[in-house]
């Protein structure tokens, strides 16, 4: 059974996700229509950038802690070695 303040916790982390996937589209979406390739490397710029949006990192939207789980994710160093 979950508690009041773990549902509180899924809803404001599956909200946290909602506005990465938009901010990460809005972002792709830019590139894209310039018809710049999609490389790995652009990826991970592009994810970065979502991230540091404004309207994802700003402080009233979501908690430090909640960001942090999307900011520091791992890498996968042999992937940002290639372009392809």
């Amino acid at each position: 059974m979950e508690t009041n303040g773990e549902h509180l916790s899924k809803k404001q982390f599956a909200r946290a996700v909602r506005d990465l996937e938009r901010i990460t589209r809005q972002v792709a979406t830019r590139y894209i229509e310039l018809g710049v390739p999609l490389t790995w490397r652009l990826l991970h710029a592009i994810e970065a950038e979502a991230v540091a949006d404004l309207g994802f990192a700003g402080r009233g939207r979501h908690e430090a802690a909640l960001r942090a789980l999307f900011a520091g994710r791992g890498r996968v160093p042999a992937i940002e070695k290639r372009d392809c």
